[in-house]
């Protein structure tokens, strides 16, 4: 990936002190990421997070819910937003619950709601839930803070 190039140029410089000359002669050879090239491996990282993480106990049986969001904020006719958000069984609220601050091994341990499951595809469903895991970033210390 070009990011990894990248950031080697990086240690390169530091490390063996080139002069910012040598390093601008360097610089083709490590492009520069784009910001999809990014924003990629910053999900894949995510991804192989969850991957080593173990599910934690669904004590308040929350069910993930995804629904399509009515808004004539976008600019596109074909764009669709989704909502992702909890529900449960819970006697002090009958609504749906912000899960997006959840640490990721209750995520992993929540229900999918069956409409969701016939909705849309697992690809969908894991991508949706990663966009909103990753809501306030790429790290489960900054969905905390």
């Amino acid at each position: 990936m070009a990011h990894r190039s990248f950031l080697l140029l990086g240690v390169l410089c530091v490390k063996h002190h080139f002069t910012k000359g040598e390093a601008l002669f360097l610089y083709p050879l490590f492009p520069i990421p784009t910001p999809t090239e990014i924003l990629h491996y910053q999900y894949l990282t995510v991804y192989k997070s969850l991957l080593s993480k173990d599910p934690a106990k669904n004590v308040e049986e929350m069910i993930i819910h995804i629904d399509k969001v009515d808004s004539d904020a976008s600019l596109h006719e074909d764009y669709v937003e989704y909502r992702v958000h909890g529900k449960n069984n819970s006697s002090e609220w009958d609504g749906y619950w912000d899960i997006s601050a959840n640490n990721w091994e209750e995520w992993l341990g929540f229900y999918i709601d069956h409409n969701v499951l016939e909705r849309f595809s697992s690809e969908q469903i894991a991508a949706l839930c990663l966009y909103e895991m990753t809501w306030f970033g790429f790290s489960e210390e900054l969905n905390h803070e």
